[in-house]
């Protein structure tokens, strides 16, 4: 019997016990997990009281007992515990004989956001190689008109230097956006090093300070000293930090302030799988985004500042993806936003640390 019971509580979904009246008399280790409660405390208790649908879900089961059959819930089921969302589980009831059935949880919430990811991921596909092509198309007639502005710069008719200049200003500008464009449109390649990420951090936050003096922000910083360097490509973490950064002093009103945390995290992230994180908080306490702006961060395009290109967030989450890592965003309406990056602690080593310009592409 303890050999079957050790067998049931190393599989990877929940499996409970349950008798007509839909009591818990017994669970395994995962089901615990699921639940968010011990085996001590859910005994004989109904596991109704979990689920949002209790009405469906009291009616399979007394179907599976009525005809001594096994039903898979058609549809997902939402899961209410302790955490702050519902969880996405799958149910099975197996009929085992008049006084009980065996319920199955697998929890979902994963493969959902694997899904999500991979969905996002060929919309970037199809995204980069367009992107790629309306680069190249548009970059000859823009050398064409710099290459004009120029000479026009250097005509003795000063009436249309002026001209020029604007002609000029804005080329450089669209320019810009172009590069913006082919870093979205190519994979990152990743030169791993040695970095210190609280020597960056300070980097940043001193290169930032003409422009958090005329706003009169404060950076307070909260860093671990115990974290160890991580393998990463400096120069372009340094570009995610600063444009999450940039974003947070330009949400933000003057006189107020900005915390920078790191610390580390030790758990599961959906979809990724790593086992011990390095994490970078980023918090502002300005206007904070729209619930329906929230989901749309990370597509490419999408931005509401006027002089946005709406690449430097996606952008950022495809330098971190390729790092094996997540940005996550939380974010009120009136009360600010805090942005985290979570950075894989555990991987393969990394070459040997060298110096960067850190500010190059900037």
């Amino acid at each position: 019997m303890s050999r079957w019971k050790s067998i049931v509580n190393a599989m990877s979904f929940g499996v409970l016990v349950i008798d007509p009246d839909a009591h818990i008399q017994d669970i395994n280790h995962e089901g615990e997990s699921i639940l968010g409660t011990s085996r001590k405390r859910i005994l004989n208790t109904s596991i109704l009281s979990f689920f949002a649908n209790q009405q469906l879900l009291l009616e399979q089961i007394r179907q599976c007992f009525a005809t001594g059959r096994s039903i898979n819930l058609d549809e997902l089921s939402q899961l209410r515990t302790s955490a702050s969302k519902p969880t996405p589980v799958e149910v099975i009831l197996s009929y085992h004989d008049e006084m009980s059935a065996v319920m199955v949880l697998r929890d979902m919430s994963k493969r959902i956001n694997i899904a999500k990811n991979n969905a996002l991921l060929f919309d970037y596909h199809y995204v980069e190689r367009i992107l790629s092509e309306v680069a190249h198309e548009i970059n000859n007639p823009l050398s064409a008109i710099l290459g004009s502005a120029r000479l026009i710069q250097e005509s003795k008719d000063t009436s249309v230097i002026p001209l020029a200049s604007i002609i000029s200003e804005e080329a450089l500008r669209l320019e810009g956006m172009l590069a913006n464009i082919r870093d979205f449109a190519r994979p990152p390649r990743i030169e791993y090093g040695q970095v210190n990420i609280h020597r960056l951090l300070k980097h940043l936050v001193n290169r930032q300070q003409p422009l958090l003096v005329q706003r009169e922000i404060e950076v307070r910083e909260h860093y671990d000293p115990s974290l160890p360097e991580i393998a990463a490509d400096e120069e372009k973490l340094y570009q995610v930090l600063l444009n999450i950064f940039k974003n947070a002093v330009e949400a933000s009103s003057l006189r107020s302030s900005i915390s920078i945390t790191t610390g580390v995290s030790l758990g599961d992230v959906p979809g990724i799988g790593y086992t011990t994180w390095l994490i970078v908080r980023i918090a502002d306490h300005g206007t904070g985004v729209a619930p329906d702006h929230k989901e749309k961060l990370f597509m490419p395009f999408f931005t509401t500042k006027p002089q946005g290109t709406g690449l430097g967030l996606p952008i950022s989450m495809k330098i971190v993806s390729a790092h094996g890592g997540k940005i996550d965003v939380e974010s009120t309406v009136g009360i600010g936003t805090v942005v985290s990056v979570f950075l894989p602690l555990k991987r393969r080593q990394a070459s040997a640390h060298q110096e960067v310009n850190y500010d190059r592409g900037q």
